[in-house]
């Protein structure tokens, strides 16, 4: 039966896939389309009595059935199975496009730079930026600034594109958009473009590529026109080149150019073939006074209306907008209590707007080269130990969470960066400072609150550098718990209610942080950081001062570290890095983007180092886990299985570096207080007794599995201190038997 749906297709005028898997959605080459196409479209209903298939390039589409029409009830089946064939087609099409953009990095990396090649002779073209793979050119296809597939020429210009490869809306950049931004489809009409007009220009690589790429990079650049240079495809029916230029500018209301040709022997239909046969001039003369297509609107709803009017009304002044808002609100039809509600949350909507826009955190452009990351982390760490004293590894620790703010997006856990000292004048603010330079689209503040945090997470994303908190987070549990969501980024939100319907909306806090502060850092917050302590320098030590324009002399260390992000992105989500063991597992989490990061640049060695020096042991410094790891050493010192709660408080009382002397109010620990601590871990005092003495007290093996859990295992030096008394008594035995034997 599928012989049939298959001749369907072939009557249509497609040639279809070999074999038609019956509940899958299967694409193939359009209609006269090379083999790379996959406009084709095809779907084999499960009971193989129907299907459907068509061509998206030509918008066919056709159903086809065997023997009877179908039901209601069969139609409603067949579209759930083609639903969910085209889920399962849309999640197998993004795992095969990633495996592709690996492969395309890969290629990329691998390939050479060039000078000449037969195919940019011929079109008397420049390499800009492009590489050669053996004989063939190639140009790498970005989306969203990351490379995803590859485009390969032939010396005789024969073009493909990487297999499985993405290719809509994916483009390729020739230099820097300002004012201006041309769109064209192939490279070498691009490159001619960019030497005519010295403007950049966006290569879509094909005709039905142009509307995509057009919307993607206005969204990207709405400050910019856009203009869309067609391929004058005057010689193929329907002349497809125009018809998608005009689509793609009416799409982002842009303007179309179209190349006219005086010496048409050859057929020509593009501004290289233009510059090739009439000269550059001529090409720049056709751009600068050719009649600017523009394509008519379809004329505005009266919702769209409405919506123009109050966006322009929100931007006026209070008194500009209290002088006309009677005559508005009746132009409009609505009253003026109505119209008020109306601009006060567009207000709040550009109000937004701005806020994420470069006027609160400023974002650059990747480095235009691919980077070595062993040698962009030397080039940090230089600069951090230039300018500010820093705790052994810290240098290297705080050069791998620069790094990693440009790609936290590839890890589940990123940490937050705790500076503390003991006192003011330690160098914590210099190397905030050096944090604002360095990291990806910094935002400092020495005071936030706690919904400004969510909200900027939310808005754009930025490494918030926190300093001087001491002086405002002490007791505001509110702040300390948005800070503390945003470790982990399945759990980084908060829930808010917003607007005049109270409705609930989720706020991201999912953003790079570092916080600085004099003392230490709240638990549960030092517990999702890696925290250096800083010292003050001695009076032999000296470091520069930080430059004041550093954010501008730092621009192309961020630009690099941008550049190394993209390139690395999809090797860090998929990279295990290789951990020590620890007693902390908390501890692990946090430094496990930055060993990633590490491994892929490197430098495993000098993270490892770092940590060890940073966070050595792994101990949990917390209330609980500190007085079960004291409560074991005055079991473990006492040599005993029980003791009375009074001689365990006083035990504990006489212990140096330690809160229970002073432990409420400056009075030492009681029994009561001991108990309340000890209740979270369900141990319990009970009656015991001592010779002739009974009273309250605890029990070692009560402790057992509070000690499993939370305290890290003994050592096996310490594990023989235990049996040091039975190995005595053996030894002595042995002995006095070996003795009598003789």
């Amino acid at each position: 039966m599928n012989k049939s749906f298959e001749q369907t297709i072939t009557d249509a005028g497609m040639t279809p896939p070999d074999h038609i898997r019956a509940g899958y959605w299967e694409r193939f080459p359009g209609l006269e389309k090379k083999n790379s196409n996959r406009a084709g479209f095809c779907f084999l209903f499960n009971d193989l009595r129907g299907g459907v298939f068509g061509d998206f390039s030509t918008g066919l589409k056709e159903v086809w059935h065997l023997g009877e029409e179908m039901s209601l009830a069969e139609q409603a089946t067949a579209r759930k199975q083609i639903k969910e064939a085209q889920k399962r087609y849309r999640k197998e099409l993004n795992q095969t496009r990633k495996e592709a953009a690996k492969i395309a990095n890969d290629r990329w990396n691998k390939a050479v730079s060039i000078i000449s090649h037969p195919y940019l002779e011929k079109k008397k073209v420049l390499p800009l930026g492009i590489k050669q793979e053996g004989k063939n050119l190639i140009i790498p296809i970005y989306v969203n600034d990351v490379i995803v597939s590859i485009q390969t020429i032939t010396p005789e210009g024969e073009k493909c594109f990487q297999k499985h490869g993405q290719i809509a809306a994916g483009y390729y950049p020739i230099g820097k958009p300002k004012r201006t931004l041309y769109i064209c489809e192939g490279y070498a009409t691009g490159t001619t473009i960019h030497e005519a007009t010295d403007k950049a220009v966006a290569v879509a690589f094909n005709s039905g590529n142009l509307k995509p790429v057009a919307e993607a990079l206005y969204k990207k650049y709405h400050d910019l026109e856009i203009v869309i240079a067609a391929d004058n495809d005057q010689y193929t029916d329907n002349n497809p080149g125009v018809t998608k230029a005009k689509e793609a500018a009416k799409a982002v209301n842009g303007r179309v150019i179209i190349p006219e040709f005086v010496n048409t022997e050859t057929k020509p239909t593009d501004f290289n073939d233009l510059a090739t046969l009439e000269g550059l001039e001529q090409v720049k003369k056709l751009i600068d006074s050719a009649q600017v297509i523009v394509e008519s609107k379809d004329p505005l709803t009266a919702s769209q209306v409405m919506i123009q009017k109050v966006n322009e009304l929100a931007q006026l002044s209070t008194l500009e907008y209290e002088r006309v808002r009677k005559q508005e609100a009746e132009s409009l039809n609505i009253r003026e209590s109505v119209l008020d509600k109306e601009i006060a949350k567009e207000r709040k909507r550009l109000e937004q707007e701005e806020l994420a826009h470069d006027s609160i955190v400023s974002n650059v452009e990747e480095w235009p080269e691919a980077i070595q990351g062993d040698q962009l982390l030397c080039e940090l760490k230089a600069t951090y130990q230039k300018y500010v004293i820093l705790p052994e590894g810290a240098d290297t620790a705080l050069s791998l969470w620069t790094l990693g703010s440009y790609c936290f997006d590839a890890f589940r856990i990123y940490p937050m960066i705790g500076l503390t000292s003991p006192e003011k004048r330690c160098g914590k603010s210099t190397v905030m400072s050096l944090l604002q330079a360095l990291t990806n689209k910094a935002l400092l503040s020495s005071n936030i609150s706690p919904a400004a945090i969510y909200r900027v997470a939310e808005m754009c994303k930025p490494t918030l550098l926190i300093d001087e908190a001491d002086t405002f987070m002490k007791d505001n549990d509110e702040l300390r718990g948005i800070i503390n969501s945003g470790h982990t980024r399945d759990t980084a939100f908060v829930i808010r209610i917003e607007g005049d319907n109270l409705e609930p909306k989720r706020f991201s806090t999912w953003t790079p942080k570092a916080l600085a502060m004099i003392g230490d850092l709240p638990d549960t917050i030092k517990d999702r950081s890696i925290v250096i302590q800083m010292r003050r320098k001695l009076s032999g030590e000296t470091v520069l001062k930080i430059p004041l324009n550093a954010s501008d002399q730092f621009e192309d260390m961020r630009r690099k570290c941008k550049r190394w992000a993209v390139d690395n992105f999809e090797q860090l989500t998929q990279h295990i890095p290789e951990l020590p063991s620890h007693n902390n597992d908390r501890e692990i989490d946090n430094w496990t983007p930055l060993f990633a990061i590490a491994a892929i640049c490197g430098q495993e060695k000098d993270i490892l180092d770092a940590m060890m020096k940073i966070s050595p042991t792994g101990e949990d410094d917390s209330i609980g886990p500190m007085i079960l790891g004291d409560i074991k050493a005055v079991f473990d010192k006492r040599g005993v299985e029980k003791i009375f709660s009074r001689d365990l408080v006083e035990d504990l009382i006489e212990i140096d570096d330690r809160p229970w002397a002073e432990w409420k109010r400056g009075k030492p620990m009681t029994k009561t207080s001991l108990a309340r601590l000890l209740k979270p871990f369900k141990v319990k005092s009970r009656d015991i007794r001592f010779g002739p003495d009974v009273g309250r007290g605890y029990v070692l093996k009560a402790f057992k599995d509070a000690f499993d859990r939370y305290l890290p295992p003994d050592p096996p030096f310490k594990v023989l201190q235990c049996y040091k008394p039975m190995i005595a008594t053996l030894l002595a035995i042995i002995q006095s038997a070996t003795q009598k034997k003789m």
